[in-house]
């Protein structure tokens, strides 16, 4: 019997140290000192946890170019694309990239041509040159340059809670010899505001 009794306070000393051996704690590390004139001075040291950055961000889109329609302005339809800042601090969104993916048409700059140029295209310059950018309530209207001239552009400082709208806006060639399908990667940068 007393072995047992033995037995099982040594089973609670060990199972109490090891909770208290394992406990995380967050209480700051204090260090005191007394000086000749008896002075206290206490060093405390506190940890900062960093700010986790978070946004809902459309994954996917898809647009579609209906070059035998005769509204112009219906020619081009495209997605709503939405970043919603999840995050408790205000970010600071930026359009880094949009390129092209497989045999799609290259990102170009809009004023690679004139607005009646892009509407005489051939076959070839059609399915190789496509010029985008991005519209929406917040944001200046922007176009992408050149693929390989594109840089960083901020489009809005998001603030928690805060949603951005955007679209595509597009100008292309209307001579298609055949559907198809266009795949675009668009890259976005999510960062706290300095």
């Amino acid at each position: 019997m007393k072995r047992h009794y033995l037995l099982l306070k040594v089973l609670c000393l060990t199972l109490v140290g090891s909770i208290l051996a394992s406990s995380t704690a967050y209480a700051a590390e204090t260090k005191t000192k007394i000086d000749n004139m008896g002075n206290n001075t206490v060093a405390i040291t506190g940890i900062v946890e960093p700010t986790i950055v978070s946004a809902d961000v459309t994954l996917t889109g898809a647009f579609a170019i209906k070059p035998n329609e005769t509204d112009a302005a219906q020619r081009f339809i495209s997605p709503t694309m939405k970043v919603v800042n999840t995050s408790v601090v205000p970010l600071k969104v930026t359009a880094v990239s949009l390129k092209h993916v497989n045999e799609s048409p290259a990102v170009v700059s809009n004023t690679k041509y004139t607005d009646e140029q892009w509407k005489t295209l051939g076959v070839t310059e059609t399915q190789s040159n496509i010029a985008l950018g991005l519209l929406g309530a917040n944001i200046t209207p922007f176009w992408f340059a050149d693929e390989a001239a594109q840089k960083p552009t901020n489009l809005l400082d998001l603030k928690s809670g805060q949603e951005l709208d955007m679209t595509l806006q597009a100008k292309h060639g209307l001579s298609w010899a055949k559907g198809k399908q266009l795949d675009y990667e668009l890259v976005f940068e999510l960062e706290m505001v300095e």
